[in-house]
């Protein structure tokens, strides 16, 4: 047995935001035969894939998967190759964590929301996002969230990967593969990514054995960014690297739900306590029926306003000694009213009563709200 002399390897990593080699691939000659043999640097299963081979007495199609090398296995032969006579073999190859052969998503699993229990998060960017959430992250959702906030895991699993030496970032291609990351592997082969961590932002390590809902890190404004939050998404390995696939959530009433943009979503940790839920997008005119309030005098026309995520619930009072009628009209931009854009009301004297809710027409950047009106006195 000896080293093969003839052999010149290209090499290449898994696609996306991975630049690691997770296996080590080592080639010994025998007999006219290759024998492609390899450690494993992870706790789980690692998967090669050979994408150009030439040189090889073989009539196999490319891409080849060759059999999973199991977690930390070390000079495990994973191929065997015969190489044409006088030819030089020459070999290119990615390697990914997780088994292409061998995972099977389970499409009914309910991902929790991956932040603290009773806690709520708007989702920035969701699924076909028109940002960054295409082809390898098409099935990806961006939450906003503070540099810092806790990270959970969305499912129990094995840390698979960390990376969180970076402290780079920004809305460039360029800063790539400057996100921090945690990969955690669940039981059916796919993996939980969570990215954009901050610097020294992990408190896990691979070879961890995490449960849901437990907090795995913390989060930043790492890599290709263009302001703080946290990138989720559920891979499995391919022969072009880990690709997202779409999930569901654990809604906060144990409903299954898929984030909208826009929208702001609660984490509901299952055996925890119940918590109180006030959303924006349920409220209604009728929970507003009966209110009425008194205000001090004013010697004016006041308008409050209440916002509840991106909900906006406006009150109207009459700040004068009198009754007044008033008409008031709706000036918007890229929001919607739940009354109509033209009010008429009496109002007692010295009271405030509820006008209208807006909220932003859906998919809009950026919306905003004002009021022209009129008013007389009633006696």
């Amino acid at each position: 047995m000896k080293k093969l002399v003839l052999l010149f390897i290209f090499f290449a990593t898994a696609l996306g935001i991975f630049s690691q080699d997770f296996a080590e691939l080592s080639f010994v000659q025998e007999d006219g035969y290759v024998t492609i043999k390899a450690n494993n640097n992870l706790d789980i299963p690692v998967s090669v894939v050979i994408t150009y081979l030439k040189g090889a007495d073989t009539n196999q199609e490319l891409p080849l998967i060759l059999p999973p090398i199991p977690s930390s296995a070390k000079n495990q032969a994973i191929g065997r190759i015969k190489q044409q006579e006088g030819k030089k073999l020459s070999i290119k190859w990615i390697s990914m964590p997780g088994s292409i052969t061998d995972n099977h998503p389970d499409e009914d699993f309910l991902y929790i929301f991956p932040f603290q229990h009773g806690t709520k998060h708007r989702v920035d960017q969701g699924f076909n996002g028109s940002f960054t959430h295409k082809n390898d992250n098409r099935y990806a959702i961006d939450f906003a969230m503070d540099i810092g906030t806790p990270v959970c895991a969305a499912r129990s699993g094995i840390v698979a990967y960390v990376k969180e030496d970076s402290s780079t970032g920004g809305p460039s291609a360029s800063y790539a593969n400057d996100a921090n990351y945690i990969l955690i592997y669940h039981a059916d082969g796919t993996f939980g990514n969570y990215v954009h961590l901050k610097k020294d932002g992990a408190i896990v390590k691979p070879g961890d054995r995490v449960e849901a809902g437990q907090v795995i890190g913390y989060s930043g404004n790492t890599g290709q960014s263009s302001g703080p939050h946290l990138h989720f998404d559920v891979r499995i390995p391919t022969t072009h690297g880990l690709q997202s696939i779409p999930i569901q959530f654990l809604n906060y009433d144990a409903k299954p739900v898929i984030p909208q943009e826009g929208e702001y979503y609660y984490a509901l940790h299952p055996g925890k306590e119940p918590f109180k839920v006030i959303l924006g997008s349920l409220l209604k005119n009728e929970h507003f029926t009966d209110y009425q309030a008194v205000i001090e005098k004013k010697d004016k026309i006041i308008f409050r306003t209440e916002d509840v995520d991106s909900t906006t619930v406006v009150f109207i009072g009459n700040g004068f000694d009198y009754p007044v009628e008033i008409t008031v009209e709706l000036l918007l931009t890229n929001m919607e009213a739940s009354t109509q854009k033209k009010i008429t009301l009496t109002l007692p004297p010295l009271t405030e009563r509820f006008l209208t809710i807006l909220r932003p027409t859906e998919g809009a950047a950026s919306w905003r709200y004002g009021y022209r009106y009129t008013y007389k006195r009633t006696e």
